[in-house]
Formats: C-alpha cells, structure tokens, sequence
C-alpha cells in the first residue's frame, strides 16, 4: 500500500511542477508558480507523513 501511494505521489507531484512550469513560461505569473510548486511538494510529503503517522 505504501508503494501506491508513493507511486500517486510522485505522479502528483509531476503533473503540478509541469503545470507551475507553464505558468511561469507561458503566462509569466511568476507569483502563481511559486505557489503551485509549493502545493506540489506538500502533495509530496504529506501523503507519505500521513500513512508514517497512522
């Protein structure tokens, strides 16, 4: 179970640091960028700190 959600994880966190990638070269919203790459790396870690904590 844990691998799964590592592997969903990781996918997530992809697909948002592509997409805060766009915004920053295609729209040049550079303040946007910053916080969908921060909303990617929570949906990194948290994930993982969650089922290490239950």
């Amino acid at each position: 179970m844990l691998i799964l959600i590592l592997i969903l994880s990781l996918f997530v966190f992809i697909r948002t640091v592509s997409y805060a990638k766009y915004e920053l070269k295609q729209n040049n919203n550079k303040s946007g960028a910053i916080i969908i790459f921060i909303l990617a790396i929570i949906a990194l870690i948290c994930p993982s700190l969650f089922w290490m904590i239950t």
